[in-house]
């Protein structure tokens, strides 16, 4: 039987089921994160007053991923972009589509409060990640050589849609009723990594 997965903004409850998820997609990077330090991330992603949001992917009111992001205007236009810092979904359930609707519902969240593009980056050693976002997002520059490839997906009115997603997922959107949508295809990432650092998980 297929997992229904169902995406909600996180709320202050999911703290005790976030932590050691983020704790096991924080030991790619080998940094020490102490109690304080998820304690203030878990702050800003609840705070309204704050850029930095968060998504809980669950599956039969289970928490088994996230996304965090971080929506920014640019100083130079009237641009509102998009940073996608963080992706991460349990091992037990990657591999079904879900990282890639995250991606989808953060990406119709913006189309609704008006944003101009999403943007991230991958490891260039990370195949997997590349075959899924080649098939929703452009390949963009860097400024600068580093280890990652960058991309962004266009959230324009008139700009392409994701359509590489499985069917059975449900979300809701901010003001919004429950809304269930049918995809097609498949994703093959598990987590994504973008803004600052970048980060992702195989």
């Amino acid at each position: 039987m297929n997992a229904v997965l169902f995406i909600r903004n996180v709320v202050e409850s999911d703290y005790t089921t976030w932590k050691p998820l983020y704790l096991d997609y924080s030991k790619v990077w080998n940094v020490p994160i102490t109690e304080d330090r998820l304690i203030r991330l878990w702050e800003l992603l609840l705070s309204p007053k704050h850029s930095t949001h968060g998504i809980a992917g669950c599956v039969d009111d289970s928490l088994i991923g996230f996304g965090h992001y971080i929506v920014s205007p640019c100083l130079f236009s009237t641009n509102i972009t998009c940073h996608l810092h963080d992706l991460y979904v349990s091992p037990g359930y990657r591999n079904r589509g879900f990282a890639g609707t995250m991606i989808q519902h953060i990406a119709e969240t913006g189309r609704g409060e008006g944003w101009n593009s999403m943007r991230w980056q991958a490891r260039k050693t990370n195949k997997s990640a590349q075959k899924l976002y080649d098939k929703i997002a452009k390949r963009v520059p860097s400024q600068s050589e580093d280890e990652f490839i960058h991309y962004e997906l266009e959230l324009l009115p008139d700009a392409p849609r994701i359509e590489v997603l499985k069917s059975g997922i449900e979300s809701t959107m901010p003001n919004q009723a429950l809304d269930s949508t049918s995809f097609a295809g498949d994703a093959h990432c598990v987590a994504v990594a973008s803004g600052g650092s970048g980060r992702e998980s195989a």
